[in-house]
């Protein structure tokens, strides 16, 4: 049942009259969904540092300050192109972030950050010393 909305939904896209506007191929949207949905994630990677930062560092200027660099550095590239990095970032500094607040929310953050870059496995350890103390 559930694949024949998909499939009505789909037909229902397919015969939109604004795609004669876009003539694209399957992979041609593919690539350019997956560049706009890491440009979306390494802004909320910069939002999330700089929150996080706020609470660390305690200096607005400070947070400013590195949540620039995090954008401006060199190995960015990469987080502006379609690989995992940017997603990893995001969910790991957004998981920090939330753990900071106490959140339950940081644990399904971390978790999803080792979906996305095989270590992000490691982020394991950061709840761990948080639930000792």
């Amino acid at each position: 049942m559930r694949g024949l909305r998909i499939r009505a939904v789909l037909r229902l896209l397919a015969s939109s009259p604004y795609l004669h506007f876009f003539p694209l191929h399957n992979r041609a949207v593919l690539g350019l969904s997956g560049f706009v949905v890491d440009n979306i994630a390494f802004l909320f990677a910069a939002v999330y540092l700089y929150r996080l930062s706020l609470i660390v560092l305690k200096d607005p200027e400070a947070s400013l300050r590195a949540s620039i660099l995090f954008c401006f550095n060199p190995a960015s590239i990469f987080y502006s192109s379609i690989y995992s990095e940017i997603l990893y970032a995001l969910l790991s500094i957004g998981g920090y972030h939330l753990m900071s607040g106490k959140s339950n929310y940081a644990t399904l953050w971390l978790a999803l950050s080792g979906s996305a870059r095989s270590n992000g496995v490691l982020n394991a350890g950061y709840i761990c010393f948080q639930t000792m103390h």
